[in-house]
């Protein structure tokens, strides 16, 4: 793993992670690996646009540092 993200039309599934943050917590953007903390689950998430499976990881994330 070369620490890049694969953004765009033909990511894998298991390539990313949908994080949602605990309401009330934020999140700093940055370019570097961050550690997140929460709870993972395996849980597809479809895009209602085009109905295509884009993710099947989710963390509902209480931190990330």
């Amino acid at each position: 793993d070369n620490q890049e993200c694969c953004f765009g039309p033909g990511a894998k599934i298991f390539h990313n992670v949908l994080v949602n943050m605990d309401e009330g917590k934020t999140a700093e953007f940055k370019f570097r690996p961050v550690t997140v903390h929460g709870k993972l689950e395996i849980r597809p998430w479809i895009n209602p646009g085009d109905g295509k499976c884009y993710s099947v990881y989710h963390i509902q994330a209480s931190r990330v540092k």
